[in-house]
């Protein structure tokens, strides 16, 4: 579209061109964003993967260690 501009609102509504997982995880002090982040990405059917609450290192190391196990198997 030669002279269109897309919004940033525009660009969130589209669907993404490959399939996406957000695998969430937060402490305590993170815990309403996160509850708020997943609700919204989930309202724009994004797939999200809620590990819960935990100590700010255990949640960190968990997410790591799916995303690790993730990208390992789709090579």
């Amino acid at each position: 579209l030669q002279g269109h501009r897309y919004s940033m609102a525009e660009e969130a509504a589209a669907p993404p061109s490959k399939q996406v997982k957000i695998i969430a995880g937060a402490d305590s002090f993170g815990c309403n964003l996160k509850d708020a982040l997943i609700s919204h990405l989930r309202s724009i059917n994004i797939d999200v993967e809620d590990l819960g609450v935990s100590s700010y290192y255990s949640i960190a190391a968990e997410v790591g260690r799916r995303i690790s196990t993730i990208s390992s198997s789709s090579n």
